[in-house]
């Protein structure tokens, strides 16, 4: 795995907040580098489920009770979870991808012979990824007749925005 590239950033801080965080660090035995890019990461992922529960409101007022977009908001929270289900079948649609064509068949393959990204029940939990209806996981991928795997379009700008949580982690 490539490390990611790195870049200094400086901004201003009270200086009593400073102090304080400090003094937490060395309690906790942190790093301030590992806890700041942590609540950075934090922060954008809770800013971006914000703005996106403010768009599927509105979706979901013109919707009626049907859930439509259901992954809309789910996406970023499966992201930070690489031993979730959706986060390995999302990341297995998007190392094919790389590669080339996507099928159902060449996710099952790699979500049952990839170690990190064993699935138990594929066939279910990929089903349940492709309707929003009921219980499912809420709608990722489109199956076309010609066998391909798509992601589907309502979706697919949140995804590929996320995309580098799930490709680049192990």
């Amino acid at each position: 795995m490539n490390e990611m590239e790195r870049t200094d950033y400086t901004f201003r801080i009270e200086k009593d907040l400073l102090e304080k965080f400090k003094i937490s660090l060395e309690l906790k035995k942190e790093k301030e580098s590992e806890v700041l890019a942590t609540f950075i990461r934090q922060y954008i992922i809770q800013s971006f489920d914000s703005e996106l529960k403010d768009l599927t409101a509105g979706i979901k007022h013109h919707m009626g009770d049907a859930q439509f977009g259901k992954a809309i908001s789910r996406i970023p929270k499966w992201s930070e979870k690489p031993n979730q289900i959706n986060h390995k079948i999302l990341k297995a649609f998007f190392l094919l991808e790389a590669k080339g064509v996507v099928t159902k068949n060449g996710m099952q393959m790699v979500c049952s012979t990839e170690p990190s990204l064993l699935v138990r029940d594929f066939n279910g939990n990929f089903s349940s990824m492709c309707t929003d209806a009921g219980k499912s996981h809420g709608k990722v991928f489109v199956v076309k007749n010609d066998g391909t795997v798509t992601l589907w379009e309502e979706i697919s700008d949140v995804a590929r925005k996320y995309r580098h949580y799930f490709v680049n982690k192990a």
